[in-house]
C-alpha cells in the first residue's frame, strides 16, 4: 500500500518543493492562450501555450495540465519535439523540458543551455537535440552539450526555429537563415535569393526546404536555387507564423489571414469562412491521417478530425496568465488583476471574468483592494477607478469626476476613504467627492506608483523613477526620503504600513524596514530573493512576504527562505502577494497565479537530496536526508526507496540492505525528540555500476523518502523525491 502511495506521487510528480515552508503548490493560468506549439503523439495532442503545457486525448476529449507546480520549467511553451526514446521536449521561457514516463528533466542555463529563453527545440536524424533559444544554439548528444553562438559565426543569436535539411542544420533568425554543417557556419541572405531576412519559421518535405518570413511570403530551395511564394501563388497572407510537413509530404503554412496548404505543387487557401476559428492563429500541426491542428491567440486548440471541426479549449481560469494583482476579500473571493481585466475565484472553484465595462474594455488592472461595502475597487492602467458591487453593479471615475488621472497605478482603503496613486499625482475619493494632491500642491514627483495609509492616517507614496524616492502626508505637511536619508534607491515599487510603528519599503535595490531604530536594508547577500521588491505582504504568522523579479521571500525575524519556479511557482516574476483567510498564499505573476499551502509549524518534516543530477558508471551516488521532528516528542518510522525507469521500488532495509517491491522502516521506533534537526550527509553511497539495487542502465533514478508515526501506515507531509540520471550508456 505504501509502495504504491510512493509511486503514484511520484508518477503526478506532486512532492517538487523541497523547501520546508511549503506543502503544496497549485498553479492557475489559462492554457486556451497564445497556442505556439503542438506534437501529436499516438492517440494525444501536446499543446504548448502561455499557461503551460495541455496533453489532450482525441478519443474521449480529456485532457491533463502540466505548469510549473507539475515539474514544468515554465508556464510560457513555445516550442515542442519527440526525441528517439519517445520523451517529449518542450521549449520555453526559462528553459527546456522533458517528459519522459511520467517525469520531468528540466534544463536552463546552468545545467547545459546557452541561454535560458528556448524559442525552437527539434531532434535531428542522430538523435541529438538542439534548443534554440535567444542567446544562440545548444546541442545535446546525450553525452554533452554544445553551445553556438555569433563569437561562433552564427548571424543571429535569437533563433526562431530549426530544421535539418540534406545533412545540414538550418537555424531561422531575423538576420537571415542561418546554415550549420558540423564543423562551419554559414548565412544565407536576400543576397542569395531568399526574399526577405526576416525568418520566422522552417519546414524540410521530400521535396526540398521551405522558409516562412515575415512579410514576404514563402520561400522554397530544391537543393540547388531558390523560389518565392507570394498571393499570386495562392498562398494567402505575407507574415507566414508557422510552417509543418505532415508525414503525407503536404506543407502546412499559418499566415496572418488562415492556413494555406501546399499541395500537388500548388497552393489551397482557407479562412474562417472556411471553418476556421475566427482569431488570430499561430501554430498547426498534421498527423497525415486526416486530422488537421491549429493553435489560436485566445481559443485553445482548433481541430479538424474525421469530417468535423471541434474546439479543444480548457475550462474557465484565469482571464489572462499576465496577472499583475491580486487580493482575497473577506467572503473567500480570491480577485486576481490581469492585463486582459479582472478575474475571481469563488468558493467552490468557480470562475468569472470581466474583460469590458459598458463595452470598453478594461485593459491591464494594476492593484484591487476590498470596499468596506463588499465591493472591490480596481485599478486600472488607462480606465480609471473601478468599483464592483455585488458582482455585476458598475461604477467607473474618471477625469471627468474628479480622479487626477485614468492611470490609477496602486491603491489603499483608510475608514472608508479610498486613495488612489495616478500618473498626475493622489486622488482621494470620500463619499463621491475626489481631492487631489499633485506637483503642485507639494508632492516631489507627479506618478504615484505605490501607496499605503498606516494605522495613524499617514498616506506614504513611492513613485518608481530615479529621483523619486517617498513622499509622506502627515497632518497636511509632506517629508520627501531619498538617498540622502538613509534609502538605498530611490525607486520605490511597493510601501507596507498596516503595522504600527513599522514601514517597509520595497526598491530596486532591496527591501528597507524602517521602525522607531531607523532604516534596516536587506538584499540578495542576506537571503532576499531579488534585488527589485515589488510587493510586501504580511502572512498568516506576522511573517512578511516579499515578492520580487526573481521569485518570492519569507520573512520570519530573523532569516530569508525563497521560493523560485523550480518549487513550484507560476513565474519567478511576482506582482502581487495576498494571505486568504485558510492561511494560504497567493503569488500573482507574469506566468500565472499560485496558491502555496503552508504546513503547520509543529509538523515533521523529511527531505532527501543527492549529490549530482547526472552520473556516469564509476561514479558514486551520494544520498543524504535531513529530519525536522519539531513540537511533542513523538516516534517515528522512517522510510526510504528507490524507484527505477520501470517504476520498481526497492526498499532500504533496517538492517542496511535493499528488498525489492516493498516500503519497510529503515529502523523501527527511530526516536526524535522534540526541536530536532538533523541532517544524515551521505546516508548511503551507492557505487556505480550497481547490480541490487540494480542501476547500471540509462535512464532516470529516483530516491524517495517518508516519515509516519510508529505504527501509523499514514505519511507525516510530502513524500520527499531526488531524481538523478545513468547518463554513461544513454543511447539516443
Amino acid at each position: 500500500m505504501r509502495a504504491a502511495a510512493i509511486s503514484a506521487l511520484i508518477v503526478a510528480a506532486l512532492s517538487l518543493c523541497g523547501s520546508s515552508l511549503a506543502t503544496q503548490f497549485d498553479t492557475f493560468t489559462n492554457t486556451n492562450i497564445n497556442t505556439e506549439a503542438i506534437l501529436f503523439d499516438g492517440p494525444f495532442i501536446w499543446v504548448g501555450t502561455d499557461g503551460g503545457l495541455v496533453r489532450w486525448c482525441l478519443a474521449d476529449g480529456s485532457s491533463e495540465k502540466f505548469t510549473t507546480s507539475r515539474g514544468l520549467v515554465h508556464n510560457q511553451v513555445s516550442s515542442l519535439a519527440k526525441d528517439l526514446s519517445s520523451g517529449i521536449w518542450a521549449g520555453a521561457f526559462a528553459g527546456a523540458s522533458r517528459f519522459y514516463k511520467e517525469m520531468w528533466m528540466n534544463l536552463d542555463e546552468t545545467t547545459g543551455l546557452v541561454s535560458p529563453r528556448v524559442e525552437a527545440v527539434y531532434t535531428d536524424d542522430s538523435g541529438n537535440v538542439w534548443f534554440g533559444t535567444t542567446g544562440g544554439a545548444t546541442v545535446y548528444d546525450w553525452d554533452e552539450f554544445t553551445s553556438y553562438t555569433t563569437d561562433d559565426g552564427l548571424s543571429d543569436g535569437w533563433i526562431k526555429d530549426i530544421v535539418e535539411y540534406s545533412g545540414k542544420m538550418y537555424f531561422a533568425t531575423s538576420q537571415g537563415l542561418a546554415v550549420f554543417d558540423g564543423v562551419a557556419w554559414d548565412t544565407i541572405t536576400t543576397s542569395d535569393g531568399l526574399p526577405g531576412n526576416n525568418i520566422n519559421c522552417l519546414t524540410a518535405s521530400l521535396d526540398g526546404l521551405f522558409v516562412g518570413t515575415h512579410g514576404v511570403g514563402v520561400c522554397f530551395f530544391d537543393g540547388n536555387s531558390w523560389r518565392s511564394f507570394s498571393g499570386s501563388d495562392g498562398i494567402d497572407g505575407s507574415v507566414i507564423k508557422d510552417l509543418f510537413t505532415d508525414p503525407s509530404g503536404n506543407v502546412w503554412a499559418v499566415t496572418e489571414l488562415g492556413v494555406s496548404l501546399y499541395f500537388d505543387s500548388n497552393w489551397l487557401s482557407f479562412d474562417h469562412l472556411d471553418g476556421l476559428p475566427d482569431d488570430q492563429l499561430l501554430s498547426i500541426a498534421a498527423d497525415g491521417s486526416g486530422k488537421v491542428a491549429v493553435g489560436t491567440a485566445h481559443q485553445g486548440l482548433w481541430c479538424w478530425c474525421e469530417g468535423s471541426a471541434i474546439l479543444l479549449g480548457s475550462p474557465a481560469g484565469v482571464l489572462d496568465n499576465q496577472v499583475r494583482s491580486v487580493t482575497s476579500t473577506a467572503d473567500g473571493k480570491q480577485w486576481f488583476g490581469c492585463d486582459g481585466g479582472l478575474s475571481c475565484l469563488q468558493p467552490g472553484g468557480i470562475w468569472t471574468s470581466h474583460a469590458k465595462v459598458d463595452g470598453q474594455d478594461i485593459g491591464t488592472v494594476n492593484d484591487i483592494v476590498e470596499g468596506i461595502d463588499g465591493g472591490v475597487w480596481i485599478a486600472t492602467a488607462e480606465s480609471g477607478l473601478l468599483h464592483l458591487a455585488d458582482g455585476d453593479v458598475w461604477t467607473v471615475y474618471g477625469v471627468t469626476d474628479g480622479l487626477c488621472d485614468n492611470r490609477v497605478h496602486s491603491l489603499a482603503i483608510h475608514e472608508g476613504v479610498i486613495y488612489a496613486g495616478t500618473g498626475m499625482g493622489l486622488s482621494i475619493l470620500t463619499g463621491t467627492q475626489f481631492q487631489s494632491i499633485t506637483a503642485g500642491d507639494g508632492l516631489p514627483f507627479d506618478s504615484v506608483e505605490s501607496v499605503a495609509i498606516d494605522p495613524n492616517g499617514r498616506i506614504l507614496m513611492g513613485n518608481r523613477s530615479t529621483a523619486g524616492g517617498l513622499a509622506i502626508l502627515d497632518d497636511g505637511e509632506i517629508s520627501h526620503y531619498t538617498t540622502d536619508d538613509g534609502l538605498p534607491s530611490n525607486s520605490i515599487y511597493s510601501i507596507n504600513a498596516e503595522r504600527d510603528g513599522m514601514v517597509w519599503l520595497g526598491t530596486n535595490m532591496g527591501a528597507v524596514e524602517w521602525d522607531s531604530d531607523g532604516m534596516t536594508i536587506f538584499n540578495k547577500s542576506d537571503g532576499l530573493a531579488g534585488f527589485l521588491v515589488t510587493e510586501i505582504s504580511y502572512g498568516p504568522k506576522d511573517d512578511v512576504w516579499f515578492g520580487t523579479t526573481n521569485g518570492i521571500s519569507c520573512f520570519d525575524g530573523v532569516s530569508f527562505e525563497s521560493l523560485t519556479q523550480s518549487n513550484g511557482l507560476a513565474d519567478n516574476r511576482v506582482e502581487g502577494i495576498c494571505t486568504d483567510l485558510n492561511g494560504d498564499i497567493w503569488v500573482a505573476t507574469l506566468g500565472g497565479v499560485t496558491r502555496i499551502r503552508l504546513q503547520p509549524s509543529d509538523r515533521p518534516t523529511i527531505a532527501v537530496s543527492v549529490s549530482s543530477p547526472n552520473y556516469s558508471l564509476g561514479d558514486s551516488v551520494k544520498c543524504s536526508l535531513s529530519l525536522s521532528n519539531p513540537g511533542d516528542t513523538r516516534s517515528l518510522d522512517f522510510y526510504l526507496g528507490l524507484i527505477d525507469d520501470s517504476n520498481t521500488i526497492y526498499c532500504f532495509g533496517p538492517n542496511g540492505g535493499w528488498l525489492e517491491g516493498n516500503i519497510c522502516p529503515w529502523a523501527q521506533g527511530f526516536i526524535a525528540p522534540a526541536g530536532v534537526r538533523m541532517t544524515l550527509d551521505p546516508f548511503l553511497t551507492i557505487d556505480l555500476p550497481s547490480y541490487f539495487p540494480p542501476i547500471f542502465e540509462s535512464g532516470y533514478y529516483t530516491f524517495a523518502a517518508a516519515i509516519c508515526d510508529e505504527g501509523s501506515t499514514e505519511f507525516i507531509g510530502d513524500v520527499s523525491l531526488a531524481t538523478f540520471e545513468l547518463m554513461a550508456l544513454m543511447v539516443p
